[in-house]
């Protein structure tokens, strides 16, 4: 609990040595697991904004669905971690109304990473859909989904200042005002 939110190597020594290094997450938000069944948009399993899902779609032809609500003029980012993660996964996001019109895709925003910046265009319930390019499947495609309505950094100019100084950095990402 007291761990900065970021990314960190995790090994693990033991009687043969070190092993390599494996990706380990901590985030900020309330943290979940895929419950299945959620292969369709129907029986997609809602999920409060400012939460993570922890996933995996786990055989061929597996689709992960998540059902949240919000409210017009929010700004929704959804984000999914993969290949950040060492994870198999070539994810494919998508966003549909509640009657099930695709609203957006996104194939790759942080390498194949996907992010969806959503203006959200009425009060009401939305759906994402997760699956793999190629549709397959492991123990391998796992992944982290967040869906949020709060502030995110994306990057800030300059990106290196002096320590102990003063200096004005300009922040640049979503939902900053």
């Amino acid at each position: 609990s007291d761990t900065p939110p970021g990314l960190y190597d995790l090994r693990i020594t033991c009687r043969n040595g070190l092993t390599n290094p494996r990706i380990l997450q901590v985030g900020n938000r309330d943290e979940r697991a895929e419950v299945e069944p959620n292969e369709t948009l129907g029986a997609a399993k809602p999920i409060p904004l400012g939460s993570t899902v922890n996933g995996r779609i786990a055989q061929a032809g597996d689709q992960d669905c998540f059902r949240f609500t919000a409210r017009q003029g929010q700004g929704v980012i959804l984000e999914c971690w993969s290949h950040r993660l060492d994870s198999q996964l070539r994810p494919i996001l998508q966003l549909f109304d509640i009657r099930g019109r695709l609203l957006q895709v996104n194939r790759g925003f942080y390498g194949i990473d996907p992010l969806i910046d959503f203006q959200v265009p009425a009060d009401g319930d939305y759906i994402v859909r997760l699956h793999d390019l190629t549709y397959s499947g492991s123990a391998d495609h796992v992944y982290r989904l967040d869906i949020d309505s709060g502030p995110r950094v994306a990057f800030a100019i300059p990106s290196v200042i002096q320590a102990g100084r003063q200096a004005r950095v300009q922040l640049f990402g979503w939902n900053l005002v």
